[in-house]
């Protein structure tokens, strides 16, 4: 702010807040409340604001001129916001993915603001096939610094899985990832290699067997069946 005065007297000045609301919004309060204004000139009128809550903002405040039963009200009004985060993916979609198999997808995070960005990492998903190493999962990006997480992805059946990211950051709004894979395969893990049974040298007349066991690594019944 400049305060101007464009008579022939000095005028001296005291700041007071007009109301209670402004401090809902802030710590609001000029770099020095009292002050002087030379005949006929300009004073500039440094105010700091320190905002609490993100969103818009309006600010009043009143100057009292000594000797004057008049204030000079004033209005500082604006919109705050917290760190600003520039991610590399805005939605990740996997696509068609082997089941049981780990599928990696590197997201980065850059902090271009002067603010810290002090996080934590939330997986909103209906089944837990989605992972982020857990050290991870909470932290802060210094200012100008580029942050990388690996997402991991290993499904356990043929269907399609969905789920959010979700990035907390102080001062500002939660920001969603959507995420998306499609399973396919099936989720059967035998003990043995099933592609091509070797079973060597096997004398005649007499029974072999070779046990093995089949898992079932998916959330349904799966039926198996052997021909030869």
């Amino acid at each position: 702010f400049q305060l101007i005065n464009d008579s022939d007297l000095i005028a001296n000045y005291c700041y007071e807040p007009s109301d209670d609301v402004t401090q809902t919004y802030g710590d609001a309060y000029p770099y020095c409340k009292t002050g002087s204004v030379p005949p006929n000139s300009q004073s500039d009128f440094p105010f700091i604001f320190i905002p609490k809550i993100l969103g818009q903002f309006v600010i009043n405040g009143k100057i009292r001129i000594t000797g004057s039963s008049n204030f000079v009200h004033l209005t500082l009004s604006g919109i705050s916001s917290g760190p600003k985060l520039i991610f590399s993916h805005d939605n990740i979609d996997l696509g068609k993915i082997k089941v049981l198999q780990d599928v990696k997808r590197i997201i980065t995070v850059e902090n271009q603001s002067p603010i810290p960005a002090n996080f934590s990492i939330q997986i909103d998903s209906q089944f837990p096939v989605f992972h982020i190493d857990e050290l991870k999962m909470k932290g802060i990006i210094q200012p100008n610094e580029t942050r990388e997480f690996e997402l991991i992805t290993n499904l356990d059946d043929a269907r399609t899985f969905t789920g959010n990211l979700i990035f907390h950051v102080d001062h500002l709004h939660p920001i969603l990832i959507p995420l998306r894979a499609n399973g396919t395969g099936v989720p059967i893990v035998p003990s043995i290699e099933m592609e091509e049974l070797e079973l060597g040298t096997l004398l005649t007349e007499h029974v072999h067997v070779l046990p093995f066991t089949i898992v079932n690594k998916g959330m349904r019944k799966c039926n198996v069946m052997f021909s030869l």
